[in-house]
């Protein structure tokens, strides 16, 4: 495959030199070449390979083999071999010989050569329709470059016997379908060609025309205008009718080119401007106001046409972003009627768009018109809860819609549980959770943070995840951090420990450290406290929650301290987190044995003994290892970069981080120990797993290691353990 794509890279004129030099030495002279490489050899020389392999004995005997072969020949060569084949009694078999013999047609390069293979197909009428598809998909591959207008009467034929075959199938309309769009959009040069694939889809499809693929990506700069003019006439007298589809299709086919062509445009704004269906008008507004230039225009013309077209998505995102001048259409006392509203029925729109470019008169009114909305009792619950959220983004009146809706949730004492059955808690919630979508978002803290300790904390507090981008990091201290160690919910108070290392602010660690410590926590809490810790390193305070969680004892919170990826923590740090695995490693429970094993390939540069190549060799202090080499002159602890020695940095951790190890750990060592510790199957696989892992990513230290471990260990395996290879 490799040889292949780079042969088809080259020019023909230098594809000879580079397969000679590729196979020199290989025994070529034996082989047997695929199709794929017979393809992209130049011509003479697919021709002598060709004609090698047809004289190898173990081909003799392989008929499809040679046949396929016979198809690399020249055409006077091949031609008479392969048409004998089309002429035999089995279908596969002349299905086989016409795929053949066009091939061998467009590998000579020779349009009138095709020419002649393809008016030679007389018997195709006649025959079976999987014949017949095969024999269309192979017409479909022939390069386009290489199809003459004269050969309109012989497609012509193939179309016909396709529509009016009992038997036509799927695969057949589909085969013709794609040499019809393929002529189209290559053959743009040849309007009889043209006409006649435009021709072809109308038989096959009817006034339903398929998808034409990209054209503007195949066509060259202004062909657009060729192929329109070659289909004018064609689709005037469709558009005339009524038949709209085939205009739609050029002019999705198009895309951006379509709107350089003012005739097409014409042919859209015509569409809009008849009497005709919903879905006709509705397609023919999307493609006519896709002109960003010119949509400002024309979606006034829409609106004349059918004020109900309001309701359009491409009418109104226009209406909202550049003509604010007629969104009184929409929005004013009088509701539109037309295809799209029924008289009588009043449309309030509920995804409004750049609301702030609205005039301030148009806001009032939409705001009103929503606040009506979500207090009509005989609408569906949804609809009402759209509206409050709709208002929220109203500037200057919004906000005082969504806060009619907050005294209901704003009443309930965090010490009641409330019915939520309640047919006011959807509205209250609805409007907590609008709060963070006004023009004013800051002022909702306040609000939200009454309801961390309720039954409503299910949407306030991950309300406030936004409501903080708003307000300046020194001003969260006091707010988040009663959050995070107050009397709310656990799951609020999870999610100010979140929040605290999520926005940076100010004394982060310090009630990380609170919320580690406070007295009777709930463990999912303190679970969240040491994630939170390991994201700010930078601060002692937050290596003390995690040493004391590496020594609580509870497998949650020595989960919580294994590390993940290196690459998601400063390097400057990875030395002493990497120092918390090997204890970990050899715990008791083996959860958190397996766990820490499967992190310790990526960490083992960091742990020593194991090193990658070039990482350099065991530093004088620290935990030594991979990165320990790097230590910047420092003999004590396992000092960082910025300044923080190792007991500054991890407290009475002292020099081996959150575990307390102070000494450097050999990881092939630990992991051959591992490993030859027959007696615990569970740790021993992920051991090996690692062992495994660390070999691939270079560590050849430590196959030597383990190997020596496992034949000092195997005499004293129990009687009933597998020995392990």
């Amino acid at each position: 495959d490799g040889l292949v794509a780079l042969l088809r890279a080259l020019p023909p004129s230098r594809r000879e030199e580079l397969y000679e030099a590729a196979v020199a030495g290989t025994g070529a002279e034996r082989a047997e070449l695929g199709e794929p490489l017979l393809d992209v050899l130049p011509r003479e020389r697919r021709v002598r390979e060709a004609r090698r392999m047809l004289g190898l004995p173990h081909l003799g005997e392989d008929e499809r083999a040679r046949l396929r072969l016979t198809a690399y020949l020249p055409l006077g060569e091949a031609a008479p071999v392969l048409a004998e084949v089309t002429r035999r009694t089995d279908a596969e078999e002349r299905a086989l010989g016409y795929e053949l013999l066009l091939g061998c047609a467009a590998r000579t390069g020779d349009a009138g050569a095709v020419t002649t293979t393809v008016r030679g197909l007389t018997r195709l009428s006649n025959e079976q329709d999987p014949v017949r598809s095969r024999v269309l998909s192979a017409l479909g591959r022939l390069p386009a470059r290489l199809l003459r207008p004269e050969l309109v009467p012989e497609l012509d034929r193939f179309v016909t016997d396709a529509v009016q075959a009992r038997d036509s199938s799927h695969a057949t309309r589909t085969a013709l379908r794609t040499l019809a769009v393929t002529v189209i959009q290559l053959r743009v040069d040849s309007p009889e060609l043209v006409g006649w694939a435009f021709g072809a889809l109308r038989r096959l499809f009817g006034h339903r025309t398929p998808w034409l693929g990209r054209l503007d990506r195949t066509l060259r700069r202004g062909q657009e205008h060729e192929l329109f003019a070659v289909v004018r006439e064609r689709l005037e007298a469709d558009a005339a009718r009524g038949e709209l589809d085939p205009v739609f299709a050029v002019t999705r086919a198009l895309g951006r080119r379509a709107w350089g062509v003012p005739r097409l445009q014409a042919l859209l704004g015509g569409a809009v401007a008849t009497r005709s269906t919903a879905s006709t008008f509705r397609e023919a507004t999307e493609l006519w106001l896709a002109d960003p230039g010119r949509r400002g225009a024309r979606v006034a013309e829409v609106l004349r046409v059918d004020a109900s077209a309001v309701t359009l998505h491409p009418v109104w995102a226009v209406l909202c972003a550049n003509r604010t001048d007629l969104l009184p259409v929409a929005l004013g006392r009088r509701a539109p009627a037309g295809r799209f509203i029924t008289k009588g029925v009043r449309w309030i729109p509920l995804d409004p768009l750049f609301v702030e470019r609205w005039p301030t008169a148009t806001r009032q009114s939409y705001a009103e018109l929503l606040a009506a909305l979500a207090a009509d009792g005989s609408l569906a619950v949804h609809q009402r809860v759209r509206a409050i959220h709709a208002a929220a983004r109203v500037p200057e009146f919004g906000a005082t819609v969504v806060r009619r809706y907050l005294p209901v949730a704003a009443a309930v004492d965090p010490a009641d549980q409330v019915d939520p059955a309640d047919p006011a808690v959807p509205f209250a919630e609805a409007a907590l959770a609008a709060l963070a979508w006004t023009d004013r978002p800051a002022e909702a803290l306040p609000e939200l943070l009454r309801h961390a300790g309720s039954d409503r904390a299910r949407v306030a507090v991950y309300t406030l995840a936004r409501v903080c981008r708003f307000v300046a990091p020194s001003a969260l201290t006091e707010p988040i951090g009663w959050l995070a160690t107050g009397a709310a919910k656990v799951t609020s108070r999870k999610e100010g420990l979140r929040l605290v290392t999520r926005l940076a602010v100010p004394d982060a660690a310090g009630i990380t450290l609170a919320a580690w410590r406070r007295a009777g926590e709930h463990r999912d809490v303190r679970v969240a406290a040491v994630a939170a810790a390991r994201l700010r390193l930078d601060d002692p305070r937050a290596w003390q929650v995690l040493r004391e969680a590496a020594v609580d004892g509870e497998r949650e919170f020595t989960l919580a301290v294994i590390p993940g990826h290196p690459h998601r923590v400063a390097e400057r740090h990875r030395r002493l987190v990497a120092a918390v695995l090997p204890g970990l490693c050899r715990s008791g429970d083996q959860v958190v044995a397996r766990a820490a094993w499967a992190a310790m390939p990526a960490w083992a540069p960091w742990i020593g003994g194991v090193g990658r190549p070039g990482a350099g060799d065991a530093g004088t202090g620290g935990t030594g290892g991979g990165d320990a080499g790097r230590d910047d002159g420092r003999t004590g602890g396992t000092g960082d970069r910025d300044g923080r020695d190792g007991t500054d940095g991890a407290g009475a951790a002292g020099a081996g981080g959150p575990n307390g190890a102070g000494v450097p750990v050999d990881a092939a060592g630990l992991v051959a120990g591992a490993v030859a510790d027959l007696s615990d199957l569970v740790v021993w696989r992920t051991a090996l797993t690692a062992a495994v892992a660390l070999l691939g990513a270079g560590s050849t230290s430590v196959l030597p290691t383990v190997v020596e471990a496992l034949c000092a260990a195997l005499p004293q395996a129990p009687p009933e353990r597998d020995l392990p290879a």
